[in-house]
């Protein structure tokens, strides 16, 4: 019988039927659903609202055209759903584990979000006014996406955008869980260029032009006086940051740099030039922090994340879009505690203590791994994006066969995440590898220059004996380094050269036992054995530290014999800029450290 002629019952059991044969999984935060509800025995109609997590979704009621606009909630726990997802925007939810959603009709015409209403704040609309008796709960913006799922392998799910429903149903939490930051201590040093305003620009802003330009390039090694005293366990930049941060032994973040967005989180948006303690979370707790290029992460010991910087593209995941958020605001994220986090240029990954990931800000080349590049018209010749303003877990994960096929890559556990500008990488229990994002230079290694919009296994971890123990990601390129010890690097640190297509063997750096590695725009550096490395084409700024007469750029890793003695527990780079924890635990250490020049910026 054709489908238009059967009863609302008997449509409603065909459709229930086909979900239930694509199948029941579980993960180990959320359950993936399967529902089709009649509406009248379980909702009833009201204005849009809000729902609470774990107990309520967001359906629409297809019963007539009088209550076109209305949103209703479900009364009873979703027991069974699928999302039918397009990287459509929808409104704010209260956490990432709760969506909402709006309804596919059994005629098959989706009811869509009306996109600029979103962007203005407003309740969403109805894409389509025709009503049935019954209904699915789905995401999408196309009119096409009630597939008969019933033949549908995974991997062409994937193709067709076909993902789970993630609802705020989640799992206790662990008791007392207190994370801890790194075991290092010892005393910051810093090489490179410091006039924070002018890095990575031709001219200083005309904002910033009223404050005069402090800064200098430090071409070796230099203590922070205003340090003196201060033992530090952790410091952070990024590859396409001209800030800085650093966590001291007792769990305080300070921070330093440019300012223009508030990324520094002391309130406002003034240039700070040496570290200074971030006050609003001086009852925190800091156990690890990330830089993106004008905004910051900070996470506490009870795997709390604060943010603040700029909001443009929602990469604090605070559930709007704002230019800047000068002081800490924690994030909208009501999941298991947070263990890692890393920023690319404008956008954010956080993972919690399960080995979930989650991800938020600009989706620009599929970068936050949710298949979608985010990218619609908004009017004539204008290109915009829908971002993730809230953390939104990264579902699938994938393999590509020689022929070209998809495989999903089932129980993914992500053990470590690293990002660069636009491309992000993934470590998980199993030791492989996932890259996913701007796949420009080779960055991904996959031997293409295409674009991932979802991760994507590295073929040459996936062996037995070759796995990976540590990942690191540059402006355009990525390390790793394999369970034997060996360093491999992928992308391009200087653009005008070949690029690297897939993982090759850093040579220079056979035999070395790699500690701690670091990017900045162009340059590496490598805590190694008794040695601290670097090397990178030029222009450089000094973020090398080879020293005031020694040639300021390398091609090839280098010794940095300016710290020759000096024992490197960490290094860290930012755009033109290197931090290192220099250990400090005996007399010699101590009397070599206080032989290096103490650098003392003057305050605006």
């Amino acid at each position: 019988m054709p489908e238009g002629q059967k009863s609302p019952s008997e449509r409603l059991a065909n459709i229930e039927r086909k979900l239930i044969a694509f199948g029941h999984q579980t993960t180990s935060n959320f359950t993936v659903f399967r529902m089709v509800e009649r509406v009248a025995a379980s909702i009833t109609s009201q204005p849009f609202k809000q729902s609470t997590p774990a107990s309520r979704g967001w359906i629409l009621p297809q019963t007539s055209q009088s209550t076109p606009g209305r949103w209703v909630e479900a009364k009873a726990k979703l027991q069974a759903g699928y999302c039918f997802h397009s990287g459509a925007a929808a409104p704010p939810p209260t956490g990432p584990g709760m969506s909402f959603v709006p309804l596919m009709s059994l005629s098959q015409r989706t009811l869509s979000w009306n996109r600029p209403s979103l962007t203005r704040g407003k309740r969403p609309q109805l894409g389509s006014q025709q009503m049935g008796g019954t209904c699915v709960v789905g995401k999408s913006s196309r009119r096409s996406h009630l597939f008969d799922v019933k033949d549908l392998d995974p991997a062409t799910a994937l193709l067709q955008n076909v993902f789970p429903l993630q609802t705020g149903m989640k799992e206790r939490p662990p008791e007392g869980l207190k994370l801890e930051g790194s075991k290092c201590k010892g005393q910051l040093l810093i090489f490179g260029a410091t006039n924070w305003d002018l890095i990575g620009r031709k001219e200083v802003p005309k904002q910033q032009a009223a404050y005069r330009n402090l800064g200098q390039n430090l071409w070796g090694p230099h203590r922070y006086g205003c340090l003196s005293g201060v033992r530090v366990r952790t410091v952070v930049s990024g590859s396409c940051a001209a800030h800085s941060l650093l966590i001291t032994t007792e769990g305080k973040l300070w921070s330093w740099g440019r300012n223009e967005k508030g990324q520094l989180g002391h309130g406002d948006t003034k240039r700070v030039e040496a570290p200074r303690l971030i006050e609003a979370l001086s009852q925190e707790v800091i156990v690890l922090a990330a830089c993106g290029r004008n905004h910051t992460l900070a996470l506490t010991e009870t795997g709390s994340v604060f943010a603040f910087g700029e909001n443009k593209m929602g990469q604090l995941g605070l559930g709007n879009q704002t230019d800047a958020v000068p002081s800490p605001a924690q994030i909208m994220y009501n999941g298991q505690p947070i263990t890692k986090m890393a920023c690319g240029a404008e956008f954010s990954m956080i993972m919690d203590c399960k080995g979930n990931l989650y991800s938020f800000g600009c989706p620009e080349f599929g970068q936050l791994g949710h298949n979608s590049d985010g990218k619609f018209i908004a009017r004539a010749q204008r290109i915009e994006y829908d971002c993730e303003l809230v953390p939104r877990r990264v579902a699938i994960f994938i393999e590509k066969t020689k022929d070209g096929q998809i495989l999903p890559v089932p129980n993914v556990v992500v053990r470590d995440v690293a990002c660069g500008a636009n491309h992000t990488l993934v470590l998980d229990s199993q030791k492989r590898v996932f890259s996913w994002g701007f796949g420009g230079y080779g960055r991904l290694g996959h031997a293409e220059q295409k674009d991932e919009m979802v991760p994507r296994l590295v073929k040459l971890f996936d062996f037995p004996g070759r796995g990976a123990c540590q990942i690191y990601a540059g402006y355009t390129c990525s390390f790793a380094v394999s369970e034997v010890g060996g360093l491999f690097f992928w992308g391009a640190t200087n653009t005008s050269r070949e690029s690297t297509m897939y993982p090759k063997a850093v040579q220079d750096l056979c035999g070395w036992r790699i500690r701690s590695l670091a990017c900045g725009k162009s340059s590496i550096i490598v805590a190694a054995d008794e040695s601290t490395i670097s090397w990178g084409p030029s222009p450089t700024f000094g973020e090398l530290g080879y020293g005031d007469h020694k040639p300021k750029s390398s091609t090839a890793a280098q010794e940095v014999k300016t710290l020759d003695g000096i024992f490197s527990e960490q290094v860290a780079m930012g755009y033109s800029h290197s931090l290192v924890i220099a250990r400090d635990e005996s007399e010699t250490e101590k009397e070599k450290l206080k032989r290096l020049p103490e650098y003392n910026p003057r305050t605006l």
